[in-house]
């Protein structure tokens, strides 16, 4: 296989976006591109694709962008602002150690 493609979806909103992962040669994720998959929907410019060094604190403010987004434009979900509050409590703790 050539270039394989990983993909994530984020629980709660799989249908409507998902991450694709690019991996280098050695198996390492060399960038993340954000996947919207709603008609008519515009993401805001903050979220964008992430390349080297792929961080899981880059990674995580990456899907945390992309709830928020799903949230404003949907009117949200009670569950994704719970998981909202995780994300922010692992951020927190992760740039508090550097």
């Amino acid at each position: 296989m050539r270039n394989p493609i990983s993909v994530a979806r984020i629980e709660g909103i799989e249908g409507t976006a998902r991450l694709e992962c690019q991996l280098d040669p050695s198996g390492n994720i060399s960038s993340i591109v954000p996947i919207f998959e709603l008609e008519n929907f515009k993401p805001s410019k903050e979220i964008v694709a992430i390349s080297e060094p792929v961080t899981p604190v880059k990674a995580t403010h990456l899907i945390r962008s992309i709830i928020q987004e799903y949230i404003q434009n949907s009117g949200g979900e009670e569950i994704l602002e719970d998981v909202l509050e995780d994300i922010d409590t692992f951020l927190r703790k992760h740039e508090s150690q550097n």
